[in-house]
């Protein structure tokens, strides 16, 4: 029973929201083969390929002041994560996503990951690439 509440939990993002576990040798192989998708708005494009992801200025826990939020990109997960992200108000709106590619070692040690549910990936600060192509989703 306990098992069970504590999967909903997960599930529902009340327990382990904020990724903690370190990257393991396989997501940094898998990262550095995919990349990271970070789904935003097509205002922010610019700015991003200019400027690299910055941490949102809005997040629902104080230890998530300094985030930016990914997935892997796995191209079999693309529709899940996006719905993930589309079920979460203001967010329900994205209409393109950012890849980014060619990360440091440094870059990577810098990452968490979200093992518990759906393997969101935040890296600390502002994460920018030589490697970020920005697209609409109906490109996809």
């Amino acid at each position: 029973m306990f098992k069970y509440l504590k999967k909903k939990l997960i599930d529902m993002g009340f327990l382990c929201h904020t990724p903690k576990s370190a990257l393991s040798c396989q997501d940094k192989k898998d990262i550095k083969q995919y990349g990271l998708i970070h789904f935003t708005f097509s205002e922010n494009i610019n700015e991003i390929s200019k400027n690299g992801v910055m941490p949102g200025k809005e997040y629902l826990y104080r230890k998530e002041k300094n985030l930016c939020w990914f997935y892997i990109n796995y191209p079999k997960e693309y529709e899940k994560n996006l719905g993930i992200v589309k079920s979460k108000g203001k967010r329900s709106g994205v209409d393109c996503y950012i890849v980014i590619k060619d990360f440091s070692e440094e870059q990577l040690n810098n990452m968490r990951i979200r093992k518990e549910s759906d393997n969101a990936v935040v890296h600390i600060g502002t994460l920018k690439t030589s490697n970020m192509k920005g697209m609409m989703l109906k490109d996809k």
